[in-house]
This record gives C-alpha cells, sequence and structure tokens, in this order.
C-alpha cells in the first residue's frame, strides 16, 4: 500500500506566508529586527505548514507527525477496511478497543481526508468481492 497523507490545511499555510511578507514588508520600511525575526519565522512556519504531512496511514499504522516530521504517536489497525472515516474523525478499533481520532478540518486538509475515505471503501469493496478464506482441513 502506498501512504496516505494527510496534510495541513492549505489555507492557514498560506495565510502564515501573508503575515511573513507582511513582516518583511515593515522591515524593510521601518527597519525593526523584530519584525524581519518574525517575518522569517511565519515564513518557515507557512512553508512547513504546507509541505509536511500531519498524518500518514500506512499499511496497519497511523503516524501522527509534528510540523518537523518527527512522529509523536503511532496508533495501529490491522487492515485499510477495518478504519471508518467519518466527518472529522478516523475510527480505529471495534467494540471495547474502539478509538476515535477526532480531527478538525480547519487544522486538517480536508481534501486529503476525504481521499482517505475513499481509499478505505475501496479496500472494503475489495474485501467484499474476494471469496470467503476456505476453512483448513483437518489433521485426523
Amino acid at each position: 500500500m502506498t501512504p496516505i497523507r494527510i496534510g495541513y490545511n492549505k489555507l492557514w499555510g498560506a495565510v502564515m506566508l501573508l503575515v511573513a511578507a507582511l513582516g518583511i514588508v515593515v522591515y524593510a520600511m521601518t527597519g525593526a529586527f523584530i519584525q524581519l525575526g518574525l517575518g522569517l519565522v511565519f515564513a518557515i512556519a507557512g512553508v512547513l505548514w504546507l509541505t509536511r504531512p500531519f498524518l500518514v496511514v500506512t499499511d496497519g499504522q497511523i503516524a501522527v507527525k509534528n510540523l518537523m516530521g518527527l512522529t509523536l504517536r503511532r496508533f495501529p489497525f490491522p487492515q485499510l477496511a477495518d478504519l471508518e472515516v467519518d466527518d472529522g474523525a478516523i475510527m480505529l478499533g471495534s467494540g471495547k478497543d474502539r478509538m476515535r481520532l477526532k480531527l478538525s478540518t480547519m487544522v486538517v486538509s480536508r481534501s486529503d481526508l476525504d481521499r482517505l475515505g475513499s481509499a478505505v471503501a475501496e479496500a472494503r469493496a475489495a474485501r467484499a468481492a474476494a471469496p470467503p478464506a476456505s476453512p483448513a482441513p483437518d489433521a485426523t
């Protein structure tokens, strides 16, 4: 399975880059170094926000990443078809082990979340179309 990357909401990355540009313009007009520093911080954060994933879904696990790319937490699951993607959440497991990963659409890219939902639907369709496993023969 190709990893599915769930990125950050692109709108906020663009806003950070706009704030960075404004900070650099203010620095150019006034010479206040604090504005240059803030502009650079917002520029770096905006670029990372636009390029780094928030979640990476691979075979059997969801990895939660920070902006620097480090994995903060891992959530295992048996198969992609076992996930449920609801509006703003990913459900893992079943019964008492059921876990809800709540995702704000203000932070997470909605299109990436929809792409994960499509991949889960395809995996469920493939599992339903697969022939049932035959029982193991008795060794008597």
